[in-house]
């Protein structure tokens, strides 16, 4: 099965770093990706950041969603979702 994904990334400038930066990887990068940014305090260890998400306008990607993050379950009112790989 194909899937479409989108990475997203934001990396700030540091001048001289001497350690390993944080990174913060976000699910639902369409949607949490932009809130992460705006939630970042400049006034302390600037961290990467990694939103992935699907290719979709849609800040949630639901039928994607649930396919690819709930697990593998059986019945009719489960058949957009539970396909977990």
């Amino acid at each position: 099965m194909k899937t479409n994904i989108t990475v997203c990334l934001l990396l700030f400038h540091q001048k001289n770093i001497a350690k390993k930066l944080t990174a913060l990887y976000t699910l639902d990068g369409n949607a949490q990706f932009p809130i992460a940014v705006n939630a970042v305090n400049p006034h302390k260890p600037l961290p990467l950041i990694i939103g992935i998400g699907y290719v979709s306008d849609k800040a949630y990607a639901i039928e994607e969603r649930m396919r690819d993050y709930t697990f593998p379950v059986e019945g009719a009112e489960f058949a957009k979702g539970g396909k977990s790989r």
